[in-house]
């Protein structure tokens, strides 16, 4: 516990991940003192490296169980702390006991942003679109709503799918900046820093899926977020997605 506090302290003082954090993909250090994200310096093939640190929360656990470790250099360098099979998720400190709706998003940055952006609870999967292990679905039970906010490309279209199934439809909502596509910003921060204004009100937009008369995934498209943003989106690199 004591580590994970000095993680969080030292964000604000460290220029680096501020610089990307903040400069760069443009989330507010309150929003990540919410998350309580933090800094530190670990090891990669025999390199000292600054990386960000996102914890993650069990439902009744103000301690993280576990905490995903991504150098700022290069996504490809991340590990889990512990080593081991404790689970939870990033952001859980912004749902609260009596919240019903919730957004599941593919990676940290993402959840970020959300909350950030809409003032919704925001969580991520633990290591990307097809990261969604049974033991963390009863973590989930409390939700009637669940917007689930994946890449719009073919790995985040698949895990969409994936939690789908796992969630059940009729509490699950898919967004889709690209509706579908391959042109523009695939993910809710690719949205923010293209300037695109994002609140509450898009996602509430999104009709329910029914799996008894809808098989196909309703979706918000450039109607709605992506509606002033044009072809040249930028894309990002999100956080690595692979398992170490």
């Amino acid at each position: 516990g004591k580590i994970f506090l000095q993680y969080a302290e030292a964000l604000p003082g460290c220029t680096a991940a501020i610089d990307f954090l903040v400069e760069t993909r443009l989330i507010r250090l309150d929003t990540l003192q919410k998350f309580r994200v933090g800094v530190s310096i670990h090891t990669f093939e025999k390199r000292q490296l600054t990386s960000i640190t996102f914890p993650w929360f069990s439902k009744d656990n103000d301690l993280p169980t576990r905490i995903k470790v991504r150098a700022i250099e290069n996504k490809r360098y991340m590990r889990l702390e512990p080593a081991g099979v404790a689970r939870g998720f990033f952001g859980w400190p912004t749902v609260k006991v009596d919240s019903e709706t919730v957004v599941l998003t593919e990676g940290e940055l993402d959840a970020l942003t959300v909350y950030q952006e809409t003032g919704l609870p925001a969580i991520s999967l633990p290591n990307g679109a097809k990261s969604l292990p049974p033991e963390l679905l009863e973590q989930l039970e409390q939700f009637k709503t669940i917007y689930i906010w994946c890449d719009d490309d073919v790995p985040g279209r698949d895990g969409s799918e994936m939690c789908m199934k796992k969630l059940g439809r009729h509490r699950c909502l898919v967004v889709k900046c690209r509706n579908g596509g391959s042109e523009g910003p695939k993910d809710a921060n690719d949205v923010l820093k293209a300037r695109v204004a994002l609140d509450a009100k898009h996602l509430q937009e999104i009709e329910a899926l029914n799996s008894k008369s809808n098989t196909e995934s309703e979706s918000i498209g450039r109607g709605a977020v992506m509606e002033e943003v044009g072809e040249d989106g930028r894309e990002g690199d999100g956080v690595e997605k692979e398992d170490p």
